[in-house]
């Protein structure tokens, strides 16, 4: 039996021509111009991803929080520093899960901001024709800046204290 060569419903390329591999076989170009396919929308997934970087992002603040306080608040001088070093580390595997959600909820803005037709679209094409700019991007700030800020303030609190050069901690 001679299997056939998958075709994109839409644009007529090839299957493995296609970026997006999905079931309906429609491509990654093509799909910006039909974002509803089966019963779960990029729009559906777009809130999903925000809402599960934002819970991540909130336990890691959460995560940062109660680690600073144990590395400030301990009376252990010669573990102070390793307090802060292993908080530095945590944060970082915390971080793997949040910078992953920022990156997929990247990819499903950039296909939805290209389609033509979507609310989002139409909305910022507003925004820009009323002279709106963007200064940063949230999700940026959110997935990346912050927490490496977080992970970096914890590895110098914790060099400063293993070098004695801060001791009044």
């Amino acid at each position: 039996m001679e299997e056939k060569e998958k075709i994109c419903s839409k644009c007529g390329k090839s299957y493995d021509d296609c970026q997006l591999k999905i079931k309906n076989f429609v491509c990654d170009n093509c799909l910006k111009e039909n974002l509803e396919i089966g019963e779960w929308t990029l729009t559906q997934e777009r809130g999903y991803m925000e809402k599960l970087q934002l819970e991540r992002f909130n336990y890691f603040l959460v995560a940062f929080t109660l680690i600073t306080t144990a590395g400030f608040a301990n009376n252990f001088s010669n573990y102070k520093s390793m307090i802060f070093f292993f908080g530095a580390f945590l944060l970082l595997m915390c971080w793997i899960p949040i910078f992953r959600a920022t990156k997929k909820l990247n990819c499903i803005l950039k296909i939805i901001y290209n389609a033509d037709n979507h609310t989002i679209t139409i909305i910022e094409n507003l925004l820009r024709n009323r002279g709106f700019k963007h200064f940063f991007v949230v999700s940026h700030w959110i997935g990346y800046y912050i927490p490496a800020l977080c992970i970096l303030f914890l590895s110098i609190i914790g060099f400063l204290v293993f070098f004695d050069i801060m001791k009044s901690c």
